[in-house]
This record gives structure tokens, C-alpha cells and sequence, in this order.
């Protein structure tokens, strides 16, 4: 271990050395002069100076020439980044960064997730990514590492979605996609701004029978928001999204023996039980910006989301009614201290969630029969936190930060009976969390940067009440994951042509949540705790400009992820990896646009194989997928922009697993991804 990190700050110190000697040699014209500013880290920043791992997919990533449907089709280059993509509308994809959310069950864990500054990530740290529309996307910020000093709760990392917004010029875009498996998906967008509104709209609707048997969905979606300037230096937006999604079907997993079977086809259990959900969910969000002056400032955001959930799974049906609302309060000043620039930050976040849980049985032809669980769920968080950013140089910058967060879950119990006593309770837990960070830069579009960080993570209200003997209630053995975080890194961007990054990260975590299954609730995830785990690795990223018509990217994932201390069900699984993470991620890009509007792209990834199972005896093969599109994109009379496009997913043909289920009962890890597939479409944007 010593040897290498001893290796990495080598590395590091080279890099500066060499970039500061060809510094003479450098045109000063060159230098980027047009700094990326980011939010997510509660700041307006240059992404370059922040002293942790933060990278940008911008609006062309998102969406020229793409299905604009799950978040992979982006988010796979971004180095520590893995995305499971199951192929399955009713279970998400399983999002992790650096490992953190490796253990979804279904959702995300473990990642704190923003949508236009309104989080996805419930008060106990669960998040649903059904809601989010890429097609009005404008540009998605990843932060990698832990951040709980920023965000609390489940906070290994953080994936921020901005939309578009109005412009001056009014516009209506329509788009239509058609593909592979039935796909079929449209939308409508309007925006423009009226006086001191504006305004961005965008409806679709998607339709998917889905490659193997029994996996349609089909969604109408409504994401929306509207930015009104109150005066000069005061703004108000609001912001609207509805989701209505009668059908998603649940294929389930898979052994090895039936995917070599019939990769194509659905687990009996779920096919026979009808397996899948529907959901209709809300989100309202309102927040007020106001610059006091130029040293002071404030904004203040208040949001609510409803949610109407229902899922059959093949031991019975699991519905509830959920409310989440909440809010925070943000200061800001920026002014000198001892006569050095100096930003100090002071917020506080508030949130409330209130589950109504009902359970049913099945009877023997899978139809609803009797209740198993009437509970009422509450989660209650209030956070309070504070950054400091002190120039202590003109080209250093310290930075320091704190949060403190009170949580308590609690449970009411309305299912009781001479075989059900109550289980009514509740549990709360105190957390403080330090982050500290430096910044150096020796050049002006050089960065080196070092930070130690923390986080923690709350079982989330299902794998609280998610107990292997099926009572209801909290489960009491189960405790809040935590982390204890280092990295050291350079980034920057050199003649505008070449965008670096690279960062060694170390953590340690304590009752890291593994999920597990039990024979009698197939499909059900249980949780429990490892005892301690550590991680390491290394991070790369490299974008580069060929000319002003070509641009690629490369990125470069190592990830040592290793039970220290961990003992179940009389077995010792001290120095196995942790299931679900692969050692090895690399993706690569390429993307050629004409003056004339003709584009062409490529994509690979390649994903090394990984343990599915705290044992480490099944694991899931190594993948390498290849996806190439082209497209036509031509402004007529500067009022009708035309688009064409056609995408060919997995032009190598190759027979892989996209998701597993971790420690599944039965052998039943594997999710099985689409061979070659394709997609084309259409879209007509016109000015008015």
C-alpha cells in the first residue's frame, strides 16, 4: 500500500514539474478563458478549483444523437462511475461511485442525487431515478468521493441534473425515437422567455416491450420550470414534474444455466406472479436567490413530492402512499479576512418523509389475499452545515467544513393481532461530518489538490423493516454505514485542447450495509452489516480536442474494494473482495461534428469481471461493449434546426451481464443485457 501511494504522489509531482517547465513555451492566448462553472458543491465554482473529484457532462453528451433514456448512456465515462443498466424499468439501474450504492436492491443508495437542485434522495437516503427526463437535460455534475459535509445522508457521491431553461428566443422541439425490442419515445419541448419570464416545458411519453420476456414499460412524463427575475439582483423558479407509469414489468434474475439456456427469457417466479409496478409521482419545487449585495447573498428552496407506489413481487404485493417534503436556508458571504479573500458558507437543510406501507400475500392462483404489514413510516432529518474557503495565497486555497445531522425513523404499527404483536418504535441517530481540502496551483490551468472527508449512510425505511423473520417494525441489528476518506489528485486544462484529471482516493468504512436474500421471500432483499472494508484506487480522465470538428475521451477506473473484518452465517470473509464492483472500468470516445452539420460518434467500454457474492465464489464475466451512432443536423432560414440521427448499440454482438443481484438466494445473480440492438430518430426545432 505504501508503495503505492508512494507511486501516485510521484506521478503527481512529475506532472506539475513538467507542465511548469514547458510553461515558457505555452501560449498564454491559449489558456482556457472561458472557466466551467459547477453548483453542486453548493457554490458557484470553477470546476477546476474545487479541491475534490467533480466532472461534466455537458448538453451534447446528453443528448445529440441519443435514446435520452437511462442515465448510462452518459454517466459510463466518468471515471469511478459504474452503472448497472438491468434492462428493467420496474428495479432502475444500480448506480455506484466508487462502490457507494453497489447494494441497491432496487433505486439508488448510498449517492445523493439532485434535480435541478430539489433532491431525489429521500430523507433516509433512497433515491428513484423513474423521474428524471434527460431529454430536457442540460448538463449533469458528478462529484466522486464521500461529501456527507455537504449533503449528509448517504452522500458517497453526488449526481446533480440541471435542466434546460428558457431562452430569449421562443422555440418548439419535437422528437421522435424509434428502436430495437419496440422502443418507441416521444417528446415535446417548448421554452422562451415573456418579459422577466421564462419558461421550459418539455412532455414525453415512452413506450418499451423490452428484449426479454415480460419487461414492457410505458411512462407519460411532464418536467417543466419557469425562472422569474423579481429585479435585478432577485430571481424565483419554480419547478414542476409528473410521472405516470402504469406498467413496468419485472423479468427478475437469472442463473447461468438459464441465461445459457435462453438469455432472452424471465424467471418463472416472476412471470407466473406477473411481476412489475406502477407509479405516479409528483414534484413541486420553489426556490428565491438574492445577491444582498456584493458581499452577501441568500437562497432559501422548499419542494414536496407525493408518491403512489405499488409492486408485485413473487411472494406478494408491497404498496405504499409517501410524502417528502422539505427545505433549506443558504448564506453566503464573500469578502476579506486578515486581508485574504475569504467565502464562507452557512446552510440548513430540513426534511420529512412519511410512508404509508400496506403488504399483501398472494393467493395460490397470485392473486391479492391477506395483509401482511399495515405501517406508517417517518423519517425526520435536520441538518445544519458550514464551509470556509481561505485564499491563503493568490494560488492556495484552504478549505474547511462541517455538518451536523439529527435523524429519527420512526414506525407505527397498525397490523396487530395474537401472531403479530406491535411493533411500533423508533430509532435516531446524531452525526457530525469534517471535510477538509487544499488546493494548490502552480500554473494558472494546473491544479493539484488534496482533501479528508467523511460520510455516513442510514438503512434506508425498507431495509429497516425488511427483517428474515417478516415481522414488521425497525430491525434493531442494523446500523448506519460509515466512511473515513483521503484523496490527492491534479486537474486541469491545458491550450484548451487537453482536460486532465486524476485522483488516488483510500477509505475506510465501519457496518458497511450488504444486502442478502432468505428461500422463503424470493426476490426480497435483507440487509446487514460487515464489520469494516477499505477501498483504494485510481481515477483518470483525459478529453482531447483533435481539432475544432473532433473530440474524444478516455477514462481509466482501479478499484480495490476488500472485506477487513466480516463474519456471517458462520462464515469469514475477511479479504474478499466486495461483491457488485469490478476492479477495472475503462471507456473510451470519439466524436466528429462537420461545418456542414454531419456528426459521427463512438463509444467503448470494457468491464472487468467481479464477484457477485460475499464468498466470492460466482462471478460475473468481464464485458466489452461497442456502440457507434451518426447523424445529420442542419439550421434552415435560422428558424427550422433539423436533426437525424441512428444509433447501433453493441455493434460487437457481444452476450454479457449489464447487472447482478448481490448474495440473490438460488444462484439467481445475473440480469442479462440486449445483443445487438439499434435506434434512429427525428427531431424538428423551430424558432419563433
Amino acid at each position: 500500500m505504501k508503495s503505492y501511494f508512494s507511486f501516485i504522489i510521484l506521478l503527481l509531482f512529475l506532472i506539475s514539474s513538467q507542465v511548469a517547465e514547458c510553461d515558457e513555451a505555452v501560449d498564454k492566448s491559449q489558456i482556457l478563458l472561458d472557466p466551467i462553472e459547477v453548483t453542486s458543491t453548493r457554490i458557484n465554482k470553477n470546476i477546476n478549483k474545487v479541491p475534490f473529484s467533480l466532472s461534466l457532462i455537458d448538453k451534447d453528451e446528453l443528448q445529440l444523437g441519443e435514446q435520452t433514456i437511462t442515465l448510462d448512456e452518459s454517466l459510463n465515462k466518468i471515471p469511478g462511475v459504474y452503472v448497472q443498466n438491468r434492462y428493467n424499468f420496474a428495479q432502475d439501474q444500480r448506480i455506484s461511485i466508487r462502490g457507494f450504492g453497489s447494494r441497491a436492491a432496487f433505486g439508488v443508495r448510498g449517492i445523493k442525487i439532485l434535480y435541478d437542485g430539489i433532491p431525489l434522495t429521500l430523507a433516509d437516503g433512497q433515491s428513484q431515478t423513474d423521474s428524471i427526463d434527460l431529454s430536457s437535460a442540460e448538463r449533469i455534475e458528478v462529484i466522486r468521493g464521500p461529501v456527507s459535509a455537504l449533503y449528509g445522508n448517504a452522500s458517497g457521491g453526488v449526481i446533480s441534473i440541471f435542466s434546460e431553461t428558457g431562452f430569449e428566443q421562443p422555440f418548439f422541439d419535437v422528437k421522435s425515437v424509434f428502436g430495437s425490442f419496440g422502443l418507441y419515445r416521444l417528446n415535446a419541448k417548448a421554452g422562451g422567455q415573456v418579459e422577466n419570464l421564462s419558461y421550459l416545458i418539455n412532455l414525453s411519453r415512452l413506450n418499451y416491450d423490452g428484449f426479454r420476456d415480460h419487461s414492457k414499460t410505458e411512462n407519460v412524463q411532464l418536467n417543466s420550470n419557469f425562472n422569474y427575475l423579481l429585479g435585478v439582483n432577485s430571481d424565483i423558479t419554480v419547478v414542476l414534474n409528473y410521472i405516470d407509469a402504469p406498467r413496468a414489468d419485472d423479468p427478475g434474475a437469472l442463473t447461468k444455466e438459464q441465461i445459457n439456456q435462453d438469455r432472452n427469457q424471465a424467471s418463472a417466479g416472476n412471470l407466473v406472479s406477473n411481476s412489475g409496478e406502477s407509479i405516479e409521482q409528483l414534484r413541486i419545487g420553489l426556490k428565491f436567490n438574492s445577491y444582498l449585495n456584493d458581499e452577501n447573498s441568500i437562497e432559501t428552496l422548499t419542494y414536496i413530492i407525493t408518491r403512489d407506489f405499488e409492486q408485485r413481487l413473487p411472494f406478494g404485493i408491497v404498496s405504499f402512499d409517501r410524502i417528502f417534503l422539505g427545505g433549506g436556508f443558504k448564506y453566503i458571504n464573500t469578502s476579506k479576512f486578515l486581508n485574504h479573500n475569504n467565502r464562507l458558507i452557512l446552510g440548513t437543510d430540513i426534511k420529512y418523509q412519511d410512508d404509508d406501507r400496506v403488504n399483501f400475500s398472494f393467493t395460490d392462483e397470485f392473486r391479492k389475499d391477506a395483509l401482511t404489514l399495515d405501517q406508517t413510516e417517518q423519517v425526520f432529518n435536520i441538518g445544519l452545515y458550514m464551509q470556509n474557503e481561505f485564499s491563503i495565497l493568490d494560488n492556495l486555497e484552504f478549505s474547511l467544513g462541517f455538518r451536523y445531522d439529527y435523524y429519527n425513523f420512526s414506525v407505527d404499527d397498525f397490523f396487530i393481532n395474537d401472531n403479530n404483536p406491535d411493533q411500533s418504535g423508533s430509532r435516531s441517530f446524531n452525526q457530525i461530518n469534517p471535510k477538509i481540502g487544499i488546493l494548490y496551483s502552480p500554473l494558472e490551468y494546473i491544479n493539484i489538490y488534496g482533501n479528508f472527508s467523511t460520510s455516513f449512510e442510514t438503512p434506508t425505511t425498507t431495509e429497516f423493516i425488511n427483517n428474515p423473520e417478516g415481522s414488521g417494525g425497525l430491525n434493531p441489528d442494523l446500523d448506519p454505514q460509515k466512511t473515513i476518506g483521503f484523496e490527492i489528485g491534479v486537474k486541469g486544462v491545458i491550450e484548451n485542447k487537453l482536460n486532465c484529471e486524476i485522483a488516488l482516493f483510500y477509505a475506510d468504512i465501519d457496518d458497511q450495509l450488504i444486502p442478502f436474500e432468505v428461500e422463503e421471500f424470493p426476490g426480497r432483499d435483507f440487509f446487514r452489516n460487515a464489520g469494516s472494508s477499505r477501498q483504494y484506487g485510481i481515477e483518470i480522465l483525459l478529453g482531447y480536442s483533435l481539432t475544432k470538428n473532433i473530440r474524444t475521451s478516455f477514462s481509466y477506473t482501479y478499484l480495490n474494494f476488500e472485506f477487513t473484518d466480516f463474519e456471517a452465517e458462520d462464515e469469514i470473509f475477511d479479504g474478499n473482495d466486495v461483491p457488485g464492483i469490478p476492479d477495472h472500468q475503462i471507456h473510451a470516445d470519439i466524436l466528429y461534428k462537420s461545418d456542414m452539420g454531419l456528426y459521427a460518434g463512438a463509444d467503448f467500454l470494457y468491464v472487468s469481471d467481479f464477484f457477485v457474492n460475499d464468498s466470492n465464489s460466482e462471478e460475473n464475466e468481464s464485458y466489452k461493449v461497442l456502440n457507434l451512432k451518426t447523424g445529420f443536423e442542419r439550421s434552415f432560414y435560422n428558424k427550422l434546426l433539423i436533426n437525424a440521427f441512428l444509433g447501433l448499440n453493441n455493434v460487437l454482438d457481444e452476450k454479457y451481464n449489464s447487472s447482478v443481484r448481490v448474495n440473490a438466494f438460488g444462484d439467481r445473480f445475473f440480469e442479462p443485457a440486449p445483443e445487438f440492438n439499434l435506434f434512429g430518430g427525428l427531431s424538428l426545432k423551430y424558432t419563433i
